[in-house]
């Protein structure tokens, strides 16, 4: 098994990077190791989603097309579906803001079948895979809380699918591209119909929408549509509970404000989880000297109450800002960072070394993966997922 996965295992480890970093579409990858794209989605197979613009500009030209949308038809993109019904019970105000929501006939296919896959016995989830830093086979399962959560969420976006207009899957005449994945290309034939069609589309991958403007197809996240029915009084304003609740589902890159972020941060016990991943994203870092000062107050619940993860937060920090520094000063940046940490904290000389080795480390970790450079034309090609189902 090792003989198989891991030549392609690294090919595998840069995709997930392109997506978590907003480059290509988490479609893409679903297509490349052929599992279901709704699936993916639901499972967070690259780890968040990664649905918002960091650009304002772009943000309200998002706006103004949901604004412009509103009581006509439109196309929807399974993205779409997998995050607005995380909103409790929101989707039949939603969907009742259009004339009609179409769907290609692929896409509905698509989320049968990830229905299929996510019902399965809980046992059968779990696969093999091999990472290329430690050079070892690892297994990954699962927990029966994770499974029950991935059911209730395809039951969500299911009962939503029911409501869609479904058509023929449009042939690709403006997406036609090489790469051809047949029925796995799930996520592109949307943006065909919208572009085919002239109609809006609303998706939450921010990678579909910037492709979709290359045609002049008009598009919206469910961020902007919540914003405009709060806007124009069709909804009450629940925006900053939406927000959180994206937050907590580990959608990005979205703006929390500090008191939200050490809410969700409590709330997971100062454990790695949706804070510690909305810390570890660049656009948190953007204006650097804020997003430090909202750090502190979850660094200094973590040394009170999970001292044990203070390096492992740290690294979450190092991470989200080195998007904003040049590699080659990897090193002296983390280390400023953890001192500006250490100093605030007051730790002793043996846990102040312990973050200098936890930065030092993860330095080394980035400059590797970006001297290594593997080739952006990676994805050419079917070579295969690097893992193995169990």
């Amino acid at each position: 098994m090792r003989a198989q996965l891991a030549p392609v295992a690294k090919q595998t480890q840069y995709l997930v990077q392109l997506v978590q970093r907003g480059r290509i579409p988490l479609g893409l990858l679903a297509a490349v190791r052929g599992r279901p794209y709704a699936q993916a989605l639901i499972e967070r197979a690259c780890g968040p989603l990664v649905a918002l613009t960091t650009d304002p500009a772009r943000f309200e030209r998002e706006v103004a097309a949901a604004r412009a949308a509103l009581r006509q038809t439109i196309v929807v993109e399974t993205s779409a579906l997998v995050i607005s019904t995380l909103l409790p019970n929101r989707w039949p105000t939603l969907y009742g803001t259009f004339a009609d929501i179409v769907a290609p006939r692929d896409a509905l296919h698509d989320i049968q079948a990830s229905a299929a896959e996510l019902r399965r016995d809980p046992d059968s989830h779990g696969y093999v895979g091999f990472d290329p830093d430690a050079g070892t086979l690892v297994r990954h399962q699962p927990s029966e809380h994770q499974t029950a959560m991935f059911i209730q969420q395809i039951t969500e976006v299911e009962a939503a699918a029911r409501h869609l207009k479904i058509v023929d899957t449009p042939d690709r005449t403006i997406f036609a591209d090489s790469l051809d994945y047949g029925d796995r290309d799930v996520w592109i034939s949307p943006l065909e119909l919208a572009a085919q069609t002239g109609r809006p589309l609303w998706s939450d991958d921010v990678v579909v929408r910037e492709l979709a403007m290359e045609p002049g197809v008009t598009t919206f996240s469910t961020l902007a549509l919540l914003q405009v029915l709060i806007e124009d009084s069709l909804i009450p304003d629940t925006l900053r509970t939406d927000v959180a609740t994206f937050a907590r589902s580990y959608i990005v890159d979205l703006t929390l404000t500090p008191d939200e972020l050490l809410e969700i941060a409590r709330d997971e016990d100062w454990q790695l989880g949706a804070a510690a991943t909305h810390i570890g994203r660049a656009a948190f870092w953007d204006h650097y000297e804020n997003a430090l000062a909202d750090c502190l107050p979850i660094f200094d619940n973590v040394h009170l109450h999970a001292p044990k993860l203070l390096a492992a937060w740290l690294t979450a920090a190092c991470i989200g800002s080195s998007n904003h520094i040049e590699d080659t000063t990897f090193h002296h940046a983390f280390a400023a960072v953890t001192d500006t940490i250490a100093d605030h904290l007051r730790v002793d000389p043996t846990t102040r070394d312990v973050l200098h080795d936890a930065a030092a480390a993860t330095a080394d970790a980035l400059q590797c993966q970006s001297g290594e450079g593997v080739a952006e034309n990676a994805a050419d090609g079917d070579g295969g997922d690097g893992e193995a189902g169990g």
